[in-house]
């Protein structure tokens, strides 16, 4: 006999990358932050927790005109608490590919300078 079970599936994506069929409702936000990016505008993004920046984020960097055009990179820095800690969530960053578009010859130097400074 088989266990089944009446626990109810939960319909939302709780990891930060939320793969393209399931981005819903954002396209307007998404096609403002990108025109406001290409005319050379800075953004600040603000609202409470767990309301979807990161996804948001992650989305608009993984959008071909933007992929193409910028080097990207997204850093997490709620958990750093020193210099030392901020590079190395940069160089992190920098080493994945789902957080980063900058050419390889950039990663290594950031490793040369910030190894030169202990980091």
């Amino acid at each position: 006999m088989s266990k089944t079970s009446n626990a109810p599936t939960n319909p939302f994506f709780v990891q930060t990358i939320i793969p393209d069929e399931y981005f819903c409702d954002r396209k307007e936000d998404t096609d403002r932050i990108v025109t406001l990016l290409r005319d050379g505008n800075n953004i600040v993004l603000t609202s409470p927790r767990r309301i979807g920046k990161s996804s948001l984020l992650h989305h608009i960097l993984l959008q071909k005109g933007v992929r193409r055009t910028y080097n990207t990179l997204f850093v997490d820095i709620q958990n750093t608490q020193s210099a030392a800690d901020f590079i190395m969530a940069m160089k992190k960053a920098l080493r994945d590919p789902a957080t980063s578009t900058f050419p390889d010859a950039f990663r290594g130097e950031f490793e040369t300078v910030t190894r030169e400074y202990g980091v």
